[in-house]
């Protein structure tokens, strides 16, 4: 949450993409838990679309709305998300979930309660992060993003 925090400020407008990936079927309707966290979602706000042969034969829904940050409850979304994998823990939220920040160029994507993952469109819009939040990232990442971010302090 802290690091959702950093990179979304409440006026900013965020494009939210959740998708719903299963073998055979995948539903993702607009009852879906994801969707009740976002402060008067009309279904008109939401774009759906089929998926097929997505990451080989899977199929899928997915669903691409854009909203100011503070009609989201991230916090119950984040939290949903990290239980997926514990089923008796309420409640649970099965999708892949992406926030954009249309300000900083930056996506969100927690991928389970062990993490997240940040992609940006320059280095310079998480810079910040990683700096701030170095001990949280993970061994077998952290050699790749050290030699990213430390050449901009070896430039300047």
């Amino acid at each position: 949450m802290a690091l959702f925090e950093e990179i979304f400020l409440p006026d900013d407008e965020i494009i939210i993409v959740c998708q719903s990936l299963r073998f055979k079927r995948a539903k993702l309707g607009f009852g879906n838990y994801c969707f009740k966290q976002i402060d008067h979602l009309q279904r008109s706000e939401v774009a759906f679309k089929k998926l097929k042969r997505f990451y080989g034969n899977e199929q899928g829904n997915r669903a691409i709305f854009k909203v100011n940050a503070k009609r989201i409850d991230y916090k119950n979304i984040l939290t949903a998300k990290a239980n997926m994998d514990f089923p008796p823990r309420q409640p649970s939220l099965g999708l892949e979930i992406y926030f954009i920040s249309l300000r900083n160029k930056v996506i969100f994507n927690m991928y389970d309660d062990r993490g997240v993952d940040i992609i940006a469109s320059d280095k310079q819009s998480i810079a910040k992060l990683y700096w701030k939040y170095n001990s949280w990232l993970l061994d077998y990442d952290r050699e790749a993003m050290d030699k990213v971010f430390r050449e901009e302090v070896i430039k300047t």
